[in-house]
């Protein structure tokens, strides 16, 4: 999520020459604000509630990752947390689609570990028949 946020910020859109303090400075809060987001993607993925969406790990992942990258860009949005002043509706939509893009593929990649690190003890009796 870190690399495709950089891809996004920094190459696509080059925000990144609007940050007043220095680049190395923000790549590293920026990476453990990551870690965090990744922790929060994981914790959500795990939760009772998404089992319902799908019993197919990845479309599960992507489905939470995508809904907490909507997430994350509204409370970003209401703090006014941004590169730019100023954003109309077009672009708005444009950045919300691409943060549902970005931490739905950091969902697949959880998913994707369930999947390779298979815990016995999370298996329920009822998921069984």
């Amino acid at each position: 999520m870190f690399l495709l946020s950089y891809f996004w910020h920094g190459i696509m859109l080059n925000d990144l020459r609007f940050i007043s303090y220095p680049l190395p400075l923000f790549l590293a809060f920026a990476a453990i604000v990551y870690l965090l987001v990744g922790a929060v993607v994981a914790k959500a993925f795990s939760l009772k509630i998404f089992n319902k969406v799908s019993r197919n790990l990845l479309l599960k992942g992507l489905v939470v990752g995508s809904l907490c990258g909507v997430l994350f860009y509204i409370v970003t949005l209401v703090f006014g947390v941004s590169f730019t002043r100023e954003i109309n509706a077009g672009e708005l939509m444009i950045d919300v689609t691409w943060h549902a893009i970005e931490e739905g593929i950091g969902g697949l990649c959880v998913g994707f570990v369930h999947m390779l690190v298979w815990d016995d003890s999370m298996i329920r009796a009822e998921d069984m028949d």
